[in-house]
């Protein structure tokens, strides 16, 4: 094999252990850590909350709380200035489970959501959703603001109203920090394999 291929393979490794990396990264962004609180049954909401971005993350997973879940939910996070639809999936019953509640979690390709304000909402569909846990932990890079839901539809919807509930789960997400510093063995062979790509480059210009 020649040095440029060896440089090349050891870039795409370095490359791979970054993104496995990333993708084993992601925390629960909010979680309910005692008595989820009461609980309820409807086909026509979309629940969830209302956050705060403080500093740049990675969405890389949306979430579904775990009572009982019998079938699909559509999940998504809104910009709440604009209303617009970020991005979305369905959390399915074969999800992974994740946190104290525990949570379905869906992967999905990471998504970056700047320092804002957002909505989470999910399509609540026959299963039992929450609301008013006695406690809740967040991760640093958000703030938990208000509940928020829409009453009236069958699928997913802009959560546009609030009651002053502590809110509704319904939805969650996973995450990680998207400023943190990449691991160090990973970048050290992105770097060794660029350096051995350019040593070969240089040889063949001043041969010609």
């Amino acid at each position: 094999m020649s040095e440029m291929r060896i440089g090349t393979l050891i870039v795409l490794v370095g490359l791979a252990g970054l993104t496995a990396a990333q993708s084993h990264a992601g925390t629960l962004a909010l979680d309910i850590t005692a008595n989820p609180g009461n609980t309820g049954t409807s086909t026509t909401h979309s629940l969830g909350w209302q956050f705060q971005v403080n500093t740049p993350i990675m969405v890389d997973g949306l979430a579904f709380f775990n009572g009982g879940v019998t079938q699909g939910h559509d999940v998504g996070i809104y910009l709440d200035s604009t209303h617009t639809l970020l991005v979305s999936t369905t959390v399915l019953t074969s999800d992974p489970q994740s946190g104290t509640g525990p949570w379905l979690v869906h992967a999905i390709t990471p998504f970056l959501l700047a320092p804002g304000t957002y909505d989470i909402a999910a399509e609540t569909g026959a299963d039992n959703y929450t609301s008013g846990p006695l406690s809740m932990s967040t991760i640093p890079e958000i703030t938990f603001l208000q509940d928020r839901y829409a009453f009236g539809s069958p699928v997913l919807a802009f959560p546009s109203a609030t009651s002053g509930t502590v809110g509704w789960f319904g939805p969650s997400f996973t995450s990680f920090d998207a400023v943190s510093t990449p691991e160090p063995a990973s970048m050290m062979l992105v770097g060794v394999g660029l350096l051995l790509s350019g040593i070969v480059r240089r040889k063949r210009s001043s041969t010609r």
